[in-house]
């Protein structure tokens, strides 16, 4: 990604790429971080608690982005068209916290009337109920923390993107394991609390402050909420088929073999996904940038930058999933302890998919970035679908073949996102 950056001068100043560069050093320090943080939670939490957390982890994570409306899309996209315009962008980030604040206060108050049925849905027994209140703030802390973060992409700061990312992904969750590591539901409530703290009041500044500079428009405020709200819902069935896509086989394998089971399968899915997020930089960048881009319509500039990431991005992708394929029975046995060793050689089955999943990673925010029409959300949807006819016949047909799931249709989501740029940049060059 380095070399690509320096070979395009013309499209990124020296100090956007030294920004780059240390989101790039930024995604590595929260993947060692993560790494750690999962590694010592099957220490610390045992099995059964461990794979409580992993459950609660992949509801919090998942659940944010559909609540979200796809507000983590629309801010950073039009913020970054709006070139600097601190009207436009006042009335986008109070928007969108307007939009949040309603969609939280409603998610709330459904989860709290509804706590058994929360905790049969995600966990498959109503036992885990003291494990629901405190996921909730964690989804409420996470969200704001993606929203905030979106603001901070779209006017491409990404040093202050870059420093949100290592303290709440990575250095509060490693927090929150020392500081509770006896018990799984003051873990999560902690890491809520940390959350909230660290984000709420920094989006509050940031519109307050607004308000005092310039004149309120109650027209500008309903034509910008209705832009972003439009932008986002026609991509929600996508958000929501993101959070099936990871949740849908652990919730599944919680069901019909329990959460030790879910424990083994989420290790095997942790590994998938801290080596597909640690690419996650050049979305960071992608999105805004070919914003930009776009509205300035330089076509070949966006063509050739994406190109060249995709390229670099696929191969870095490949040595990191074969590294890691070689020294994975290692990392388990001596970090993860000996209660692992069994989930080994489905775990390695289940890391390949990490390869195709990046792709799809890389090209989405470009595409977002140069389409209204939502081809992530059709693109999520049937790849769904495809993960959703696998795990049927693994109930009915092949019992062990949950673990290709998210192989296959991630294969598939990187083939159909990769036709639908090819499609989209056809239109403008």
């Amino acid at each position: 990604m380095a070399s690509f950056l320096l070979k395009n001068k013309y499209t990124i100043s020296n100090e956007r790429l030294k920004q780059l560069s240390f989101t790039f050093i930024t995604q590595l320090v929260v993947l060692i971080m993560s790494f750690i943080t999962i590694q010592l939670s099957a220490k610390y939490l045992g099995v059964d608690g461990f794979g409580e957390y992993n459950v609660a982890r992949k509801v919090i994570s998942t659940l944010t982005f559909p609540l979200l409306l796809g507000l983590g899309i629309a801010i950073p996209k039009y913020i970054a068209s709006a070139s600097g315009d601190f009207y436009r962008s006042f009335y986008l980030i109070f928007s969108a916290l307007v939009i949040l604040f309603f969609t939280l206060a409603v998610f709330i108050m459904i989860s709290y009337f509804n706590i058994a049925f929360f905790s049969l849905t995600f966990w498959g027994n109503i036992k885990y109920q003291y494990l629901v209140k405190p996921t909730i703030w964690a989804v409420v802390g996470l969200s704001s923390h993606t929203l905030l973060s979106a603001y901070f992409r779209g006017l491409l700061k990404l040093n202050i993107v870059n420093t949100l990312q290592i303290v709440n992904i990575g250095v509060l969750p490693l927090t929150a394991l020392f500081w509770c590591k006896s018990s799984t539901s003051k873990l999560l409530e902690f890491l809520g609390i940390s959350w909230c703290l660290t984000s709420i009041p920094l989006l509050l500044i940031i519109t307050i402050s607004g308000l005092f500079n310039i004149k309120f428009s109650k027209k500008e405020f309903y034509q910008t909420a209705k832009q972003v709200l439009v932008f986002g819902i026609i991509r929600l069935p996508g958000e929501f088929a993101l959070f099936a896509y990871f949740s849908l086989p652990i919730f599944f394998i919680t069901q019909f073999y329990g959460v030790r089971q879910a424990g083994f399968f989420s290790l095997g899915l942790s590994f998938f996904q801290l080596c597909a997020s640690f690419f996650e930089f050049s979305g960071v960048f992608l999105l805004p940038h070919i914003s930009k881009l776009y509205e300035q319509k330089e076509y070949l500039k966006i063509k050739k930058n994406v190109g060249i990431a995709l390229i670099l991005t696929s191969i870095s992708c490949l040595v990191l999933v074969v590294f890691i394929e070689v020294i994975m029975e290692y990392l388990i046995k001596h970090y993860f302890g000996k209660e692992f060793i069994a989930s080994i050689s489905s775990n390695r089955i289940l890391l390949l998919g990490a390869l195709p999943y990046t792709v799809y990673m890389v090209l989405r925010n470009p595409l977002d970035a140069i389409s209204f029409f939502p081809y992530n959300s059709i693109n999520l949807v049937t790849a769904l679908l495809i993960q959703i006819v696998i795990l049927w016949c693994s109930v009915y047909l092949f019992p062990d073949l949950y673990y290709l799931s998210i192989v296959f249709s991630s294969f598939c989501l990187a083939i159909i996102t990769f036709i639908s740029w090819s499609k989209e940049i056809k239109k403008n060059v």
